[in-house]
């Protein structure tokens, strides 16, 4: 069986939304929540959050997804927490949430959306990460840990929230974004997926940084030219 052959196989496997619940992927929060600047917002959060395990990480949302819930129905409404309320995931903080939505609701306020936003700055360069660094940009360089994509870096974290905003497969990625082109998206690299390119030989740079994700979308794009992540999930 040939490698393309082999990923259409698990992909008609495990690509469901069945699968996506039981591994307990923290994509699991999108698959309810409405449209538009809402989806955006929640992407947001879960790809900022998306660092260490799955489990974990789904964990840490399900304390606060009821208390991030207003803030994704109306841009107007900050979110907030009670009193008292105590919460963290390794190096995340409620106040790094609450700074994280205020900035996205004010870029969705000037551009009507983060989309909105992205195109601005993709028209100007096509380019991912001059396109992401604009982003990143309105949305203020003070916020913790939020990456610059002009730095060189992998950005797991923005390749998922472009992926969960741009694909749109009516299975599990359920995106509305309309660019960049699909072929443009790069995959989330991490240390796993770093480790996997390094020893079947896809990747040749020694450090998981954005060309070494590059070098691992090129070999994708080898099965599907056209949509390279969808046989990354």
């Amino acid at each position: 069986m040939s490698l393309c052959a082999r990923l259409e196989h698990i992909y008609r496997l495990y690509h469901t939304r069945e699968w996506v619940i039981k591994r307990k992927d923290p994509e699991v929060f999108l698959l309810d929540v409405p449209g538009g600047n809402s989806l955006e917002t929640a992407g947001m959060i879960l790809s900022y959050l998306a660092y260490g395990n799955t489990s974990a990480i789904s964990g840490a949302v399900d304390k606060i997804w009821k208390y991030v819930k207003p803030a994704l129905a109306d841009i107007s409404i900050p979110l907030s927490f009670p009193e008292g309320f105590s919460w963290k995931y390794r190096f995340s903080r409620l106040s790094h949430l609450i700074l994280l939505v205020d900035r996205i609701h004010q870029v969705q306020k000037k551009f009507g959306s983060l989309e909105e936003c992205f195109r601005y700055a993709w028209q100007k360069e096509n380019s991912l990460q001059f396109a992401l660094s604009f982003l990143r940009k309105q949305m203020g360089e003070d916020i913790p840990f939020l990456a610059d994509p002009l730095k060189g870096g992998a950005c797991k974290r923005w390749m998922l929230f472009l992926r969960w905003m741009r694909r749109n497969d009516g299975i599990v990625d359920r995106g509305e974004w309309k660019i960049p082109p699909l072929n443009a998206l790069l995959v989330p690299l991490d240390t796993h997926l770093f480790s996997l390119g390094r020893r079947w030989g896809w990747i040749k740079r020694k450090s998981a940084d954005w060309r070494a994700a590059e070098e691992f979308t090129r070999y994708l794009s080898k099965c599907d030219p056209e949509d390279p992540l969808r046989y990354e999930f």
